[in-house]
């Protein structure tokens, strides 16, 4: 790739923590591991923090899409892409995440090659014509 690119991980469950930090630092991201919603929001409107974001629907304090609410109010908010984690697979449950401003919605448990690419759209997203492709 030639540069890392971070990626926030705001997930609670440690298990789910550990393998996405060791499939993100595999395919060549710099994961950014927080297990609430308030650390997620704090590291997504830092200086210099992840602007591609795996965000958990169920978290404490501040639930997923919420945040995604949030970054949306922003007038930076074009510059997130925000994807959406969740056990939470019904239909109703896909649309109330992406019309609460989500970029994209994965289902847990996900398979990893849908996840890379998954996040290789929010790569090339973010980057324009600077992103590999996968």
């Amino acid at each position: 790739m030639g540069y890392s690119m971070k990626v926030l991980v705001a997930e609670d469950d440690p298990t789910a923590q550990l393998l996405l930090e060791r499939q993100l630092t595999a395919w060549g991201y710099e994961p950014v591991i927080v297990s609430d919603g308030r650390a997620a929001w704090n590291a997504l409107t830092a200086a210099g923090g992840p602007r591609l974001a795996l965000l958990d629907w169920l978290m404490p304090g501040i639930d997923g899409t919420e945040i995604c609410r949030h970054i949306r109010e922003r007038d930076d908010s074009e510059s997130f892409h925000l994807i959406i984690i969740t056990v939470r697979s019904d239909s109703a449950d896909v649309t109330s995440g992406l019309i609460a401003g989500a970029d994209d919605y994965i289902c847990k448990p996900f398979h990893a090659h849908e996840l890379r690419a998954r996040l290789g759209v929010g790569e090339r997203r973010l980057l324009g014509a600077k992103a590999v492709l996968l």
